[in-house]
């Protein structure tokens, strides 16, 4: 983990680019750090304040940044951070962000509450305790839980979502489609 909460997310990029950087002899410091820069991007993004081309420009200036050995470990929302539903982000929101976050490269990491969209924090930015939230276990949203559980069975099925080529084919501000391709597998996000 690799973050500095009173940098901004380029500050933080270059950063963790530099964990990333080789080691004479002994390869890159470390296989794979947290996302933090993303994060934010991603949560501005899909709660509805974020622009789907921004961030898609954001994720293609970042590899370039982190370097052609980084493996970057992505995420919407974690103990140190408010969580994705405080910000602003809905149902609906919830599950776009999910399905961009699972057509990346690399680990994925699912916060506890984040499938059942758990929430009722503080949404300020940057380090807080708030997304510790005890998991409310007697009133889950099964079918978000459900349909969160069928994104991430798609990842698992479809190596392409997580190691394929991408290829962003239309990129607009509230528009997504990216094709991504591994072998003879090409799947539409």
């Amino acid at each position: 983990e690799c973050w500095d909460d009173a940098a901004g997310p380029e500050a933080n990029a270059k950063e963790i680019a530099s964990y990333y950087a080789e080691v004479e002899g002994l390869g890159p410091q470390f296989d794979s750090l947290l996302d933090f820069p993303l994060q934010s991007v991603l949560n501005d993004t899909f709660a509805g304040q974020g622009s789907l081309a921004d961030t898609e420009a954001w994720l293609q200036r970042t590899a370039a940044t982190y370097g052609p050995g980084a493996l970057p470990t992505y995420f919407l929302d974690n103990h140190d951070l408010a969580r994705f539903a405080d910000r602003g982000g809905d149902r609906a929101h919830l599950l776009a962000a999910l399905g961009y976050l699972v057509s990346l490269d690399g680990p994925v990491v699912l916060f506890y509450g984040t499938e059942t969209g758990l929430g009722g924090g503080d949404a300020k930015e940057g380090f807080t305790d708030s997304g510790r939230l005890p998991m409310p276990w007697s009133t889950l949203d099964r079918e978000l839980v459900g349909q969160t559980s069928a994104i991430l069975k798609a990842r698992i099925a479809h190596p392409a979502l997580s190691s394929g080529v991408r290829l962003p084919l239309l990129v607009e501000d509230r528009v997504l489609v990216v094709a991504k391709k591994d072998g003879a597998e090409t799947l539409l996000v």
